[in-house]
């Protein structure tokens, strides 16, 4: 009986560490995934490819905006204005996403992004964060920016988890840059 006992743990604890390293790949699987989307769509602002930044938007911030084509001609106006005023951004680049919190049938979690926009005679660095939400076990995301304000996110996201750490917001960083002739 002992044996079999042995023989029990032995499969069990080996069953677990199957199960366990296949929660781990799972989890690098999402999290390169996230990092592909939050890299996707902030490269889509960059080359007018709205239609993927809108399939990748949460459906309440889409909502918010009037639906699909009221929000892709807002970001082209807004888009078109930058272009208009000499503003462009130049990279964005997605973080380590932070660990997965779940609350309710969502899981959460923070990707932190760095942008570098060009203005005429300046560059300016901004650290910022967005919050992505899975309904369905991870296996497609949508995002909010962290600019929205903490009232108006408890509008969009009302099963928003206490202990979901958000990011501390930072300042611009600008730097004079010669404008080349």
């Amino acid at each position: 009986m002992k044996h079999v006992m042995s023989v029990v743990c032995i499969l069990f604890v080996f069953a677990a560490g199957l199960n366990v390293e296949s929660v781990f790949a799972q989890s690098d699987k999402m999290r390169a995934q996230i990092r592909q989307d939050v890299n996707e769509m902030n490269e889509g602002v960059m080359q007018g490819k709205f239609d993927r930044v809108i399939d990748l938007t949460h459906p309440e911030i889409v909502k918010k905006m009037g639906g699909r084509e009221a929000m892709k001609i807002q970001i082209r106006q807004v888009y078109e204005q930058m272009k208009g005023q000499g503003i462009s951004i130049e990279s964005s680049t997605a973080g380590e996403p932070s660990e997965f919190v779940t609350n309710a049938n969502e899981t959460y979690v923070v990707v932190p992004f760095e942008l570098k926009m060009k203005f005429p005679g300046a560059r300016m660095t901004q650290d910022g964060y967005v919050i992505g939400i899975s309904t369905n076990q991870g296996k497609n995301w949508t995002y909010v920016n962290g600019s929205v304000k903490g009232d108006q996110l408890k509008l969009f996201l009302p099963n928003l988890p206490e202990n979901l750490k958000l990011p501390e917001k930072t300042e611009p960083v600008f730097e004079q840059i010669e404008e080349k002739q």
